[in-house]
C-alpha cells in the first residue's frame, strides 16, 4: 500500500486548518447586504419563486414607495411596482439552497468554509499538474492560505472564495485533459459571478492551441452555465440581457480605470510583500523556470491573469485593501507563479 507523500499530507492537513477557522471564526449572520440577499435568495429557491411581493407598497401613497421598501441587496422589478428580487447572480444562492435542504439554515454558511478548503487544495494540485513539483504546489497552497484578503473571506458568506473555488477547479480539469468536466466548473464559475465570463475565452483559446479536438466539449459545457444565468435574469428581472445591478454604465467608466491601476498593484504588495512580484518573472525570463508539463502555459495563465484584472479595471474605485477580493480568483496562479520562482531563485 503506497502511503501518500509529504507534500500530499501537509496539503491536505493545511486545507482541513482553513476548513477549521472558517468554520470557527467565519461569520454566521447575514448582516451585510451581500450576505443578507445571497441568504434570503437562496429561500427563495427552495420555495420555488424568485420574486417577494410586498403588497404594502401598494398602500404606500409617496412617491418612491417601491424603493422605499427595497432593501439592499434587492432591487424593484419594471412594470411590478410591489415585486423585488435579489440584485445578486444564483450560483452561490443555488450552492446555499443545496447545504441548507441537508444541513437546514445554517447549512448556508458551510459553503465559504469548504470553498476555502478545497481552494487550498486544487492549488496544491495545479503546481503538481503543471510543474510536476509537490513542493511548489505545497509552497503556492500556502502562500494562498496565509494570504490577508483570503483569510478575510473565508470568515464571510460572500462569493469570492467561492467563485475562486470555481475557477481553480476548472484549471485545474483543463490541465489534466477533462474538457467536459472544466467546461462544467466554468459554467458553476460564471454563475456565481457572470462579469468574468469572459475567463471562459482564455480556456477556449488554450484549448484550440493544445486539443483543439476538446474545443466543443469545453465549450458546451461552459455554456450551461451562461445559459442558466440568461434564464434566471429573464425570470427575476423580465428579460435575459438584464443584470441585477442595472445598467453597466452605473459601475464600469473608462475614468475609473488610472484609479484602480494606483491602488490594485500597490495593495497587492502591502499584503502580500513585493514578493509576490516575482510571479512576473515566469513571462519576462521564462527560459529560468523548468519546463511546463503542459504546452502554452503562459497563454492560459497569463490571459487568466489579464482577464481577471481588466475584469475590474474599470469597475468602481473602492478605498479600502480588503477589494483586492475582486481579484482573489487569481490568487492561486498568482502565488504558484510566485512559489516556482522562489523555488527557482533558491536552487
Amino acid at each position: 500500500m503506497r502511503h501518500p507523500a509529504p507534500a500530499t499530507t501537509a496539503a491536505v492537513l493545511l486545507a482541513l486548518t482553513i476548513l477549521y477557522l472558517s468554520i470557527t471564526f467565519g461569520s454566521t449572520v447575514a448582516g451585510g447586504a451581500d450576505q443578507y440577499s445571497y441568504v434570503t435568495q437562496a429561500g427563495l429557491w427552495r420555495t420555488g419563486t424568485l420574486q417577494i411581493h410586498q403588497d404594502i407598497v401598494r398602500d404606500s401613497p409617496w412617491p418612491g414607495a417601491p424603493e422605499t421598501w427595497t432593501p439592499l441587496g434587492f432591487r424593484t422589478i419594471p412594470g411590478d411596482p410591489g415585486a423585488i428580487a435579489s440584485v445578486y447572480p444564483p450560483g452561490l444562492p443555488l450552492l446555499m439552497a443545496l447545504f441548507q435542504a441537508v444541513a437546514g439554515y445554517c447549512g448556508a454558511f458551510l459553503v465559504v468554509p469548504l470553498a476555502s478548503a478545497l481552494t487550498v487544495w486544487l492549488t496544491y494540485l495545479l503546481g503538481r499538474r503543471l510543474f510536476d513539483a509537490p513542493r511548489t504546489g505545497l509552497v503556492a497552497a500556502a502562500l494562498v492560505a496565509v494570504s490577508p484578503v483570503f483569510l478575510y473571506q473565508i470568515m464571510n458568506a460572500m462569493s469570492d472564495v467561492p467563485v475562486t473555488a470555481a475557477w481553480t477547479l476548472a484549471l485545474v480539469l483543463v490541465v489534466s485533459d477533462r474538457p467536459w468536466l472544466s467546461g462544467l466548473a466554468i459554467g458553476a464559475a460564471i454563475m456565481i459571478r457572470p462579469n468574468l465570463a469572459p475567463l471562459a475565452g482564455v480556456f477556449v483559446a488554450w484549448v484550440a492551441l493544445t486539443h483543439w479536438r476538446s474545443l466543443f466539449r469545453l465549450a458546451a459545457g461552459s455554456a450551461l452555465g451562461l445559459c442558466a444565468v440568461l434564464l434566471v435574469n429573464w425570470r427575476m428581472y423580465g428579460s435575459p440581457l438584464t443584470s441585477g445591478y442595472g445598467e453597466i454604465g452605473h459601475y464600469y467608466a473608462w475614468a475609473f480605470g488610472l484609479a484602480n491601476l494606483r491602488r490594485y498593484p500597490l495593495w497587492l504588495v502591502d499584503t502580500q510583500t513585493p514578493l509576490v512580484l516575482f510571479a512576473a518573472c515566469f513571462f519576462v525570463v521564462p527560459v529560468l523556470f523548468p519546463r511546463p508539463r503542459v504546452g502554452h502555459l503562459r497563454t492560459l495563465l497569463g490571459g487568466f491573469i489579464g482577464v481577471v484584472f481588466v475584469s475590474y479595471l474599470f469597475y468602481t474605485p473602492f478605498d479600502a485593501w480588503w477589494f483586492l477580493r475582486f481579484l482573489l480568483p487569481m490568487w492561486p496562479v498568482i502565488m504558484l507563479l510566485s512559489a516556482v520562482a522562489l523555488d527557482t531563485i533558491a536552487r
